[in-house]
Formats: structure tokens, sequence, C-alpha cells
């Protein structure tokens, strides 16, 4: 995540260089300025990102030719403007879209900073269908580079072998409890019977902790010995830290592997964790209700969900944050690896099809510390709403964090959760970010319609209506209200996501397509 005074200090580098380059493209860019070009510069600056190594490219707004800076009146309305991360997904590859779009008041100027990532290894980046890239300052087809990033071999820092290291580097007690593990998850299979005969060799390849019997780094991750870090590098740790209530780091910890043992310490290490809240969120309630705070399987969750995604390459410790105001803040090196958390929570049918460390991905799925389908996000969100607590928020960039919160402040927020048991995730969702501040964009309320028919199979106007009127901007009329629900309609329909199976346009009948 970059703060203001760091997006300051990049766009100073970008426009002290001598000119644009493949991977930079200013534009003055007024609030005309087209979506479809947009598209074919987050093309072309993702595919070129990805073949010089670069973390990320930018497209910025804001600023002509000669470098100046002139500002810009793109999207001034925010929402409208963040609404372009789901307009380029829906156009890209894979929907890769923005990994974040900056908003800088730079010498009196607004300027709009695009963020993009590099193309996945191995997987170049089109924009409806057609592959775009840069020769210096031009754009145009991508051409032979096509072929150059196809053909890129993805590298597995977890599957890397040591060959120095030996099972006398691994400690006894986790792969006791591996193997455990293990056996859990295959009481259904031919060999059930067999695991607590298997020598440890043969264990660890079948739980595909080693090749070949030879020790992986995903084995001293998770299985090795504190001194088998020699292997890897020093920063290979967990980190926790408390903040107490002046902001004051009063106490840390720091967890070498193997992994698999030292989240239950972590998890102990924790001061709040077996605090409780009273909930008494109506007068006909009398006796209150006494909740945990935290759900032990939220918090593993997030730790295995940072050790299995961590960009290892980037020798940075996972940090775990306790504060004093009941909020834990998980951060892992890295940009979030694939699609968006809106994808994980309102699609069901949305299965990541890579992983950042494949091979590490699969062991820790065969001991049972991660599913590899993509669920354990939603279930996290599920498991806050069932204590009727704020929603989990991610801060994305070139780390992931995510932040529970453990304090139901807003009693508003609360007593309609209580009273309303089976609302729909999706419209939780936008209370959750009205009584946090944060703006509602298009691309919300359209995961929320899609969300609501998952739910009820098919839906007419008035139905939708009923569900997104009372969550629009309250400043819009009544009108105005339904023709920005028109639209939202219209433009899921146009992208192939829902459809009217009523003959009629007057009164349509809306189900998933």
């Amino acid at each position: 995540m970059f703060s203001e005074q760091d997006l300051k200090n990049i766009l100073n580098e970008l426009i002290s260089l001598p000119s644009e380059t493949e991977w930079l493209e200013f534009k003055e860019a007024n609030d005309n300025f087209s979506t479809n070009d947009i598209g074919k510069y987050f093309s072309a600056l993702c595919n070129e990102a990805n073949l010089l190594k670069k973390d990320f490219a930018w497209l910025v707004f804001g600023v002509n030719k000669n470098h100046k800076i002139v500002g810009t009146d793109y999207r001034i309305d925010k929402p409208r403007l963040q609404s372009l991360k789901q307009q380029i997904a829906d156009g890209t590859t894979d929907r890769l879209s923005f990994v974040e779009i900056h908003e800088i008041d730079f010498s009196g100027k607004r300027i709009i900073m695009f963020q993009i990532p590099p193309a996945p290894i191995g997987l170049p980046i089109s924009w409806k269908g057609h592959y775009y890239g840069r020769e210096h300052e031009s754009l145009g087809a991508l051409g032979h580079k096509y072929d150059k990033i196809r053909s890129q071999k993805k590298f597995d820092w977890s599957a890397q072998i040591i060959d120095n290291a030996s099972i006398e580097d691994l400690d006894a007690k986790a792969i006791d409890y591996a193997r455990k593990k293990f056996k859990e998850g295959n009481e259904r299979r031919d060999f059930y019977n067999e695991i607590d005969t298997w020598d440890t060799v043969t264990f660890l390849n079948k739980a595909r902790l080693a090749i070949e019997g030879k020790i992986t780094t995903t084995t001293l991750l998770l299985l090795g010995k504190p001194e088998s870090k020699r292997f890897l590098f020093p920063n290979l740790r967990i980190t926790y830290v408390y903040i107490n209530e002046h902001g004051e780091k009063q106490d840390y910890e720091h967890y070498d592997p193997p992994f698999l043992l030292e989240r239950d310490n972590l998890l102990s290490k924790l001061k709040n964790k077996d605090s409780k809240f009273k909930l008494l969120p109506d007068d006909k309630i009398l006796t209150p209700i006494e909740i945990h705070r935290y759900d032990n399987w939220v918090i593993l969750e997030a730790l295995n969900n940072c050790i299995a995604h961590q960009d290892y390459t980037k020798q940075d410790k996972i940090i775990v944050t306790e504060k004093s105001d009941y909020k834990l803040i998980f951060r892992n090196s890295g940009s979030f690896y694939y699609g968006t958390i809106e994808d994980y929570i309102f699609l069901e049918e949305f299965t990541p099809p890579d992983y950042r460390n494949p091979f590490l991905a699969e062991a820790m799925e065969r001991i049972g510390m991660i599913d590899t389908v993509g669920s354990g996000i939603k279930r996290i969100f599920n498991k806050q709403k069932e204590k009727y607590l704020p929603l989990p928020e991610y801060v994305l960039g070139a780390s992931v964090e995510l932040t529970i919160l453990a304090d139901n402040n807003s009693n508003s927020y609360t007593s309609q959760l209580f009273n309303n048991q089976n609302l729909d995730l999706g419209v939780i969702f936008l209370i959750d970010k009205k009584q946090k501040g944060f703006p509602i964009d298009d691309k919300d309320f359209q995961y929320i319609i899609i969300s609501f028919l998952k739910q009820k199979r098919r839906a007419g106007r008035e139905d939708i209506n009923e569900l997104l009127l009372p969550h629009l901007d309250s400043e819009l009329t009544i009108e105005r209200k339904k023709k920005k629900i028109r639209n939202l309609l219209y433009s899921l329909s146009k992208n192939k996501k829902i459809l009217n199976i009523s003959k009629s346009t007057k009164k349509p009948i809306w189900t998933l397509s």
C-alpha cells in the first residue's frame, strides 16, 4: 500500500525520466477519455511490465507529453472512477485489473495514477480479445512478444529442492502432526489403513511435501526445525506485534519454522483471543448475549493464507499485528494473486486456476491447512456476519493486508444484522461499507445483484428496486435511483452476467446467465 507521499515520490521519479517507456504512459485525459483506449493501454503496459520484470506499470492522467503537471477532470466522481476497475476486468484475460487507482493532489493539480500489475508469468493479457504491447512510447500489437510471454516457465520457489538438507533437519512432532492431519483428510482412500505403516520418506512424498524423497523449501517451511532456516533466508519467519492503546509496540515475538506447529503458538500468544462482548441489540431482549470476539478458525485461516500466498522471493516476514482496540492485521508480501476479493465472496463458481506457490499450496491442502478452491475468504466474511461484527477489510498493493475487526462499535449495524438473520451477505456488504464511510461504486451494486439472483434464482425489476433503493445515494430522486438500477442491469446483461428470460422489456424477469 502506498501513502500519498509515496505516490508523490513515485510521480517525481516518473516525470524526471527523459521520456515515456514501455511501462509508463502520461496522458492529459479529460473526462471523455475513452475507456476502450484505457483498456488497450492496460493490456500493453501490463504485458511490457512482465517482459521488463517491473513490479508495476503506470498510466498517469494529468501529465502531458512534456512531463508538465496539468491536472485532469477525468471521472471526478470517486465511485465512478473506482468502477473503472470492474470495467477493465470485464474486458481482460482472466479478469485482471488495476492493483489500485490513486488520486493525489500534486502542486495543486488533481493527478490520477493507475497502478498496473505485470502480466502473470506465461499469460499475456488481452483487451477484448486483442493483445497489445509497446515499442518505446508507441502503442501497437503485442506481436512476437506474445510468444515470449507464453514460453515463460513459472518459477515456483516452494518446489525448490534443498540438496544439503535431510530428514534430520525436520521436526519430529511436526512430522507426526502432519501425518495425523493427512490421515484425517483421506479416510475414504484405499491407502488409509497403510498411512501409519509408511516410513517418513514415503509419507513426505505422498503428502507432496517432498519430491522423490528430496527435501524442498516447502518441507522446511512447514516441518523444518528452527535451525533449518540456514538453508533458506534469515527473514523467513512470522512476526507477532502487539500495539497498546497509546499506539506503542508493547510486545512482540518471532516464529520460525516449523510453521505447521508455530501457528498454534502464535494463536496462544494473542492477548484478546478469549475476549467476549455483550450484545443487547434491542429492548425486547433483557439478557445480554455474550459472544467471543475472535474465531480460532478465522485466525488460522488468515494466517494460513499468508503462508500459502507469501512472495518468498522478496525475503520479507509475514507480520501479524494485534491492536488493543480489537483489531488483528495480517500482512504478507506479494500482490493479491488472482481475481478480486469480491470474486471470492460473490461468485460461487469462482476458483483460482493457479497459485503463487503451487507446490506449497498443494502440500498445505493435503495436510488440512487450507482448501484450494478459494472458499476460505467467503467463509471468513460469513463468520464475521454470524457474530454481528464488521466485515473484514483488505488493502491490496505490493502486499496483501487483511484486517479482522472484533469490536461492534456501530449499534445500528449490529441491530440490522441481528434483527435480519437471513440478510443476504451482499446487502450486509453494502451496510458494512456505509457504516465505515467507504465509497460504494457500481461494481459493488452489480455484485449485490448477482448475489441476490443466486439466492432467489430469478427476480423482477420491482424485486431488485426493493433490494437496492434503500442503499443508493439519498440525494438522488426516486426516478434517478431507478434509472441507475436500469443502467446496472443493462451493463450486467450486456456483459452476459444476467439474462432476461421474459419476452417483455417493460417487465423483465432476470436470472443469472
